[in-house]
């Protein structure tokens, strides 16, 4: 089959990044020792952090200087802003934020430090930061970086958000225009209607605390926008509120209006701190060395947290339950599940869909609001377009109140007693860490080694209670008008709870911190530019050579405390050599060509003088012969019109001139190819490819061309005797550039490492003539210290178990230790013999060798991390996804894989074509994946949970395991894709459809997404070596099927060859029929409306044949979830189902069809009657029929039922005839035969199987319509599938 793929190859640049060790030579291991302290490299990893802390109080000192200027200036007026909130204008508030954000950036930036902070200014001899009376570690830290201040380029750029203008959460601005004033604004207006009505509070305030009248009015926020005068702000309100709390206690009972009967009528609010400001933690920790720290640290947070009356202040959410603002206090959609839950265990009412209950009524009352407005599709996306990420709680009650009956309404504000049954829970957490305490201090035990569950249980039920109150913050609730008095308690009390949080992670740290470190330091060898490019011009500078021979790599590194040099070459051999890379590049031409002529300094003087020259000739050693600049070509480059020179592109646009665009576009291209023809950097490049100057329509699209060829790489001899002499002088240092690929012990049947290939294909005649991988600089080397003194060994002789059984089957950790124990004579500890079971099934091995665990932590080790790009000459590719889209209109052979995560399996498969067959039955899950049942694996880490969480030893080896599963799946699917000429279609996580108990996460499956998209932007199905590089999917012409993404947010609804469709009714529908179950029974809540529900259905009859009971109905009568296409439906009660009994936590089979003939005969209902429906409705609906009606709704809903699943059994079963007259049924074994060759064969793939069809879907309806025009913007709704067409696209046909 010919592959649909060939011409996606070469289409677009990817930049990669090759990681190696570096193994030094025996003579350079010594060298490094003898030279290591004068490199200063450790020095500087150690000084880093200081002179960072310098920065940091620079910075901390610009700011408040700034700002404190600003204060003292009074430049800015908050009179309009405060208008604006008060009369609720956003648009004009939001340009007056801009307009002050914009005033108080241009201050901070106006001040000297900014350019004194500079990299290039504040390094050095003569430096700012040598200027500044440090003592003496601090100047020897500061010295170190002298030349090489590059270091802090990452860090600079960071500050620089600082002085953003954007309302960014990281900027100065930001903080004092958009987040502090509005709680300033509140505070005045709560202290200007005190002053009015409770002047005594006023004058109590005024003794303790002068000067509040000034800072409580709108311009005195300008008093308050430092650090300092945010602090000074902060203890007045602290002071106000304490005095208030007080004032209102005292006075008693007070009138209702009265300003001090609610609490939010008089607390202020504190400001934010400034950013920029150290954060304080009240719990000073940077890391634990030791288990006494952890302890001692303990007792401050326990008193921390005793001092902060947490419980104290939330209490005071529930005594002004009935003041606060519920308009005003918001909780976040992803709260709902919790709330729900919550109110639901409070009124004791179990419901049906009670963790989805306020979701439920939500959903409801806007079907009600659009209720012959909107019908099928446009109804539910005025549904989606109704949700948010937060609903205020008057919100939640009017719609809990619009649905519910009087007397069943939850109470949505009963959500705040949610705090307070945290307290008794965290009581008891509290008396058993007391406990632990004692044993530890008793006993000393490691903690890494003890049972810690009391401490973490306590530290978690104080995170839980912090998630509480999170509960009413969202992203989007900074822009809503706020209960001011309200959100001030919450977030005094999550002041505290992050300091918990933060104390949580540092001891989950120590606990979980591996007995190595993989702490690594940044090396420079003392060359400020160590590695930044490779040209052979620059290699003094750089201090840095690859070498070659006998097919090892060797990166040479020329020793800085000598004088500058390059390793030089020859061309011929002397027998014993090694190769050097020669590299030839003349990088960013439309930088340098103007530098090294009409920018030079002797070229200026010549045409700005008085009398100026009509030609000047540059005679330097650097040009092949004297290069003439006329005045002309000068003025090209200099002269501008309105900032933009003659030929570029806005000329054009600016003057219309287009004829004299033309000519100067021409006339600079033709001195630019004079130029590179007389360079000597650059005259030894082979332009023949070039098009004629006047060929070209930008100079832009001439400078692409000619970087392309502008990189030239070969390599030329050096004697051995030379290298070893060098090295031997310790004028350079040699390392081999390492991985177990170029090791000794290498079997030659073993499949290179990716990386390996490319750096090996980067240096091969094939690449030469190809062009395709390019050497880039900006390489980087660290140095990992040994961190495992004292190492485990396997001695020679000890007998090794494989993790694995003979049938590939993981053995579980524990019993893996006891068969370790057992074979090399130990006793078995386990009171289990599950081991015994394994003896004879487990691969074992004697070692002949000692074996160190670990063995790369035990030894200093080196790395050497280099940049490559591949497909360096491309143009890049802007269509790629309407490339795509026509290979997939034009190619009947396309095919199309699903993907889905499942509840049994991992992720699951189906490979159907364009009609929507199984291709060849390739249908099952990514379960085994290289012979590792990943399933069964990860099934044994989470049975292992409870023991393994005491200690969080768990949560590195499951995340480990996921990763490495990702890694593997990302393999094979690819590999499938290519194979079957195939799309991959999967689904929309950001659709916003709740999946169930997927044994993927969102988070995993996100991460499986990126890895998948990433390996298909160059994708390489044949590693052979040599002329088969250059095939196609060979390691030179990889295939690029998708489009660069860092983030999922670029994906959109295509890339490249992997599409996302809405997981909406994939997994529980009937592939045969095409029914799913739509009814929206949220709101059948008593027997009365059981009853009417019942009412509605056509029929209700007994089929004697089949020995079953059907129910017939129309869904155009229900409330339902979705319009169906179909809408007469006949249901059967088909076979037993598995239903989750929650009060025997197991699953528990069903006989509907035996349960409901019980049913009726308990009722003297004659079911074998022909009149069944009318003896059914003929029941009346008091409390003696309340079981009747609870049952007959509760087993009419088990039938329903698609998915059929227990421990041993993930069917879906059918209740709907289909056009055989059967009732589709997956086979409950596997092995079975039926329906596998054109139907999924478990409940998983069912779901992998319509996802995929909604692929089918997309090709057929949307791609393959000749009246799209593929080339231009695609329409609104092309990739859209509506449950409408996609119930019309199973239904119809069936």
């Amino acid at each position: 089959m010919k592959s649909i793929y060939e011409n996606f190859i070469g289409l677009e640049s990817k930049n990669l990044t090759l990681r190696f060790a570096l193994n030094p030579e025996a003579k350079t291991q010594e060298n490094l020792k003898l030279y290591w302290d004068k490199l200063r490299d450790e020095e500087r990893d150690r000084a880093y952090p200081i002179v960072k802390k310098i920065l940091d109080k620079e910075y901390q000192q610009l700011i408040s200087e700034g700002l404190k200027l600003l204060e003292n200036q009074n430049v800015l007026d908050w009179t309009e802003l405060a208008e604006y909130i008060r009369t609720s204008d956003l648009s004009k508030k939001k340009k007056e934020d801009k307009r002050l954000r914009k005033l108080i950036a241009q201050n901070l930036k106006a001040h000297p430090l900014v350019d004194k902070l500079k990299v290039k200014n504040a390094f050095g001899k003569n430096g700012y930061l040598e200027t500044l009376p440090l003592g003496k570690e601090e100047k020897e830290a500061v010295k170190v970086f002298a030349g090489f201040g590059g270091f802090f380029n990452n860090y600079n750029k960071n500050r620089e958000n600082y002085f953003s203008t954007e309302e960014k959460s990281t900027a100065i601005a930001n903080r004092i225009v958009n987040e502090n004033f509005s709680k300033h604004f509140s505070n005045v207006e709560i202290v200007t209607k005190i002053q009015k009505e409770v002047p005594e509070l006023i004058q109590i305030v005024e003794a303790q605390f002068k000067g509040y009248d000034a800072i409580f009015t709108v311009n005195g926020y300008n008093m308050a926008l430092s650090q300092a005068g945010i602090d000074t702000y902060n203890e007045m309100v602290a002071i106000w509120n304490k005095e208030a709390n007080l004032y209102a206690q005292k006075a008693g009972k007070l009138p209702d209006g009265h300003p001090l009967k609610k609490k939010r009528n008089y607390l202020l609010s504190a400001l934010f701190k400034q950013i920029g400001s150290e954060k304080e933690h009240l719990i000073q920790i940077d890391r634990f060395d030791g288990d006494e720290e952890v302890i001692e640290a303990l007792t401050g947070v326990k008193k921390m947290l005793q001092e902060a009356d947490v419980f104290e202040k939330l209490n005071m959410l529930v005594e002004d339950m009935e003041n606060w603002d519920y308009s005003k206090i918001y909780l976040s959609a992803q709260s709902l599940s919790n709330v729900s839950v919550f109110l639901n265990n409070l009124y004791e009412d179990e419901r049906e869909n009670s963790w989805n209950y306020l979701d439920n009524v939500l959903r409801e009352k806007w079907q009600i609001e659009l209720q012959g407005k909107k019908k099928g599709t446009d109804l539910e996306e005025a549904i989606r377009k109704k949700k948010q990420s937060f609903y205020s709680i008057e919100e939640l009650q009017e719609a809990v109140n619009a649905i519910e009956e009087t007397d069943k309404c939850y109470n949505v504000s009963k959500w705040l007693l949610g705090a307070m049954k945290s307290e008794r829970v965290i009581e008891e957490k509290k008396k058993d860490v007391e406990d632990f305490c004692t044993q530890w201090k008793n006993e000393r035990n490691s903690l890494k080694e003890t049972d810690i569950t009391a401490l973490k249980e306590y530290l978690e039920q104080w995170i839980f209670l912090a998630r509480y109150c999170k509960s009413f913050y969202a992203n989007g609730i900074e822009k809503k008008e706020k209960d001011e008095a309200f959100y001030h308690i919450l977030e005094d009390v999550l002041y505290v709870l992050d300091e918990v949080i933060y104390f949580y992670n540092k001891v989950r740290n120590y606990v979980t911190k591996k007995p190595y470190s993989l702490e690594k330091m940044h090396l420079k060898f003392g060359h400020n530019e160590l590695a930044n490019g490779w040209s052979v011009n620059k290699e003094g500078n750089y201090g840095t050579a690859i070498l070659r021979r006998n097919g090892k790599y060797y990166l040479a590194i020329t020793n800085s405390l000598n004088k500058k040099m390059s390793i030089p070459t020859q061309l011929e051999s002397t027998g014993n050599n090694y190769e050097k890379m020669v590299l030839n590049v003349f990088p960013n031409v439309f930088r340098m060509i103007p530098k090294c002529t009409t920018g030079r300094n002797d070229v200026k003087s010549c045409f700005e003088r008085k009398e100026p020259n009509e030609y000047f000739f540059i005679d330097t050693p650097e040009f092949v012969n004297p290069f003439k600049v006329t005045r002309e070509e000068y003025e090209l480059n200099k002269i501008t019109y309105d900032g933009v020179k003659k030929w570029q592109s806005d000329y054009s646009k600016n003057t219309q001139d287009e004829k004299g665009y033309k000519e100067a576009v021409t006339k600079w291209i033709q001195f630019c190819m004079r130029f590179l023809q007389s360079y000597k950097s650059t005259a030894i490049y082979d332009y023949s490819t070039l098009q004629q100057p006047e060929k070209y329509e930008t100079v832009d699209s001439f400078y692409h061309d000619v970087e392309k060829i502008l990189y030239e790489c070969h390599f030329e001899y050096v004697p051995a005797n030379k290298i070893e002499q060098l090295e031997e002088e310790g004028r350079i240092f040699l390392f081999q550039i390492y991985n177990k690929d170029f090791s000794e012990n290498r079997r030659p049947d073993s499949k290179k490492n990716l990386h390996t290939l490319y750096w090996e294909a980067l240096f091969s005649e094939e690449n030469r003539k190809a062009k395709v991988i390019q050497l880039n600089g900006k390489a980087e080397i660290f140095r990992r210290e040994k961190s495992i003194e004292h190492p485990i060994v396997h001695k020679a002789g000890e007998v090794l178990v494989n993790k694995r059984t003979k049938d590939g089957e993981p053995i579980p950790d524990d019993i893996y230790k006891d068969l370790s124990n057992y074979f090399n004579g130990r006793n078995v500890t386990s009171e289990k013999e599950e081991y015994k079971e394994c003896l004879d099934k487990v691969y074992t091995s004697t070692k002949k060798y000692d074996i160190t665990k670990d063995k790369r932590f035990t030894e200093t080790k080196y790395e050497f991390h280099v940049p490559i790009t591949l497909n360096y000459q491309a143009d890049g590719v802007k269509y790629l996804n309407q490339k795509i889209l026509h290979v997939l209109r034009d190619n009947p052979d396309v095919n199309i894989i699903g993907l889905d995560r499942g509840e049994r399996n991992l992720i699951s498969y189906v490979v159907l074509n364009r009609e929507g067959k199984i291709v060849n039955n390739q249908q099952g899950s990514f379960n085994i994946v290289g012979k590792m049942d990943y399933q069964k694996k990860l099934y044994q880490k989470e049975k292992n949970r409870d023991k393994e969480r005491k200690t969080w030893k768990n949560i590195e080896t499951i995340k480990d395991l996921k990763e490495g599963y990702i890694s593997q799946v990302v393999h094979e699917l690819t590999d499938m894709a290519i194979r079957n000429n195939a799309i991959i279609v999967m689904e929309d996580l950001n659709f916003g459809f709740k999946r169930g108990r997927t044994k993927v996460e969102r988070q995993v499956y996100q991460k499986f997404e990126l890895a998948l998209l990433k390996k298909l932007h160059y994708l390489v199905t044949d590693k052979t070596e040599g002329e088969a590089m250059l095939k196609p999917g060979g390691v030179l012409q990889g295939y690029q099927l998708a489009r660069e993404v860092k983030t999922l947010k670029e994906i959109g609804k295509q890339c490249g060859c992997v599409f996302y469709v809405p997981p909406g009714y994939t997994s529980k529908i009937d592939p045969t029929t095409g029914f799913v179950d739509v009814f929206n029974m949220s709101g059948v809540t008593n027997r009365e409306k059981k009853k009417a529900f019942f009412e509605k259905f056509d029929n209700m009859f007994y089929d004697e044949k089949r020995d079953m009971f059907g129910f017939s109905f129309n869904y155009e009568k229900f409330t339902t979830y979705q319009s169906s296409y179909r809408n007469d439906w006949t249901v059967y009660s088909n076979g037993s189902k598995y239903v989750w009994n929650s009060l025997k936590r197991t699953d528990e089979l069903i006989d509907v069809t035996k349960e409901l003939k019980l049913l009726f005969e308990k009722y003297a209902i004659d079911y074998r009657n022909e009149a069944l429906f009318e003896q059914i409705m003929s029941q009346d609906t008091d409390k003696n029929n309340a079981d009747f009606w609870n049952k007959l709704f509760w087993y009419f809903r088990v039938l329903l039922r698609l998915r059929n699943s227990s421990d041993e059994l993930d069917q879906i079963v059918s209740p709907v005839l289909n056009q055989n007259g059967e009732f589709f049924e997956t086979p409950k074994k596997i092995t079975e035969k039926s329906y596998l060759s054109d139907y999924p064969m478990d409940a998983d793939t069912n779901g992998a199987y319509h996802i995929a069809l909604k692929g089918v879907y997309l090709i057929q309806e949307k791609i393959a319509d000749e009246s799209v025009d593929l080339d231009n913007k695609l329409p609104k709704d092309f990739y859209k599938i509506s449950n409408a067409e996609w119930f019309m696209f199973r239904q119809k046909e069936k």
